[in-house]
């Protein structure tokens, strides 16, 4: 449901994997702030340059800091790259500058730059509701998979694109018969909870995603992993699945790259995936 604000209502659920960018951050003599590296070019709507902003200014911090990003994430890919580096500058600027803010503290500060961005902070599954910033970590890790694998085409996917033609197919295939609180209680596994309501608009914008989306079904339903597994992280491009073991994850790899190799007019990236587990 779409709020006053232009923002979606949402249940969606986070989880933290090992596929990171690489930031570094120093402080300068001047009191500006200086990016550098990837995405340099979006200036003041870059994510990490944000954060810095809104951290310098709340506090009135004198000295300023270079911001040094080099990609590992495709952007535009669903994957929050662009959220968790904002989280990743305020947890640096923070001890950079002395501020000693709490985690609750960061927050709020990243929950106005972003939705995403308190998640990065919490670094642990949580279930989000909201527009994404109100967050319930889930209680035990036992019914999440440990890998999962990530097929990402070369898609590049405006999230405001994707929710401004925002339309509900429903799917009975694939509609849950648990609710969201069965979920966080981890009275069900994660497998046989929910499904993205973004995932066929998505396709409609974008045909080809339908083809990537189909070849990872099938090569799941070749490897009897039940069709739950397979969905979109958030408004796209990336698909994935979601496995217990490691040697399932790279059946699942194999049989992805004999599928596509090829057969796409779009290149892509597969990249298998580690659940990180905190505390």
């Amino acid at each position: 449901m779409k709020k006053k604000n232009g923002f979606h209502n949402l249940e969606t659920l986070f989880i933290p994997i090992d596929w990171y960018d690489e930031i570094i951050i120093q402080s300068i003599e001047t009191d500006r702030i200086l990016r550098k590296g990837d995405l340099s070019e979006l200036k003041d709507k870059d994510l990490c340059f944000k954060a810095a902003k809104a951290l310098k200014t709340l506090r009135a911090v004198k000295t300023g800091c270079e911001i040094t990003l080099r990609k590992n994430i495709p952007s535009g890919a669903g994957l929050g790259g662009g959220s968790s580096n904002a989280a990743s500058t305020l947890i640096i600027l923070d001890k950079l500058w002395n501020l000693n803010l709490s985690k609750e503290e960061l927050i709020g500060i990243g929950g106005k730059i972003g939705a995403d961005i308190p998640f990065f902070l919490q670094k642990k599954p949580c279930f989000g509701s909201g527009i994404g910033t109100e967050l319930r970590p889930t209680q035990k890790f036992t019914l999440f998979p440990k890998f999962f694998v990530l097929l990402v085409p070369d898609i590049k996917v405006d999230t405001g694109l994707i929710f401004g033609n925002f339309r509900f197919y429903r799917n009975e295939r694939l509609k849950s018969k648990y609710s969201s609180e069965a979920f966080i209680k981890e009275e069900v596994g994660f497998w046989v909870y929910g499904r993205n309501d973004l995932e066929e608009t998505t396709c409609r914008i974008f045909p080809k995603m339908t083809f990537f989306r189909e070849t990872l079904r099938s090569s799941a339903k070749s490897l009897k992993i039940p069709p739950e597994a397979c969905r979109m992280s958030g408004s796209g491009s990336t698909l994935f699945c979601s496995v217990p073991t490691s040697s399932l994850a790279l059946d699942l790899e194999q049989s992805l790259r004999e599928k596509l190799n090829g057969q796409s007019k779009v290149d892509f990236t597969i990249r298998i995936c580690e659940l990180i587990m905190t505390s």
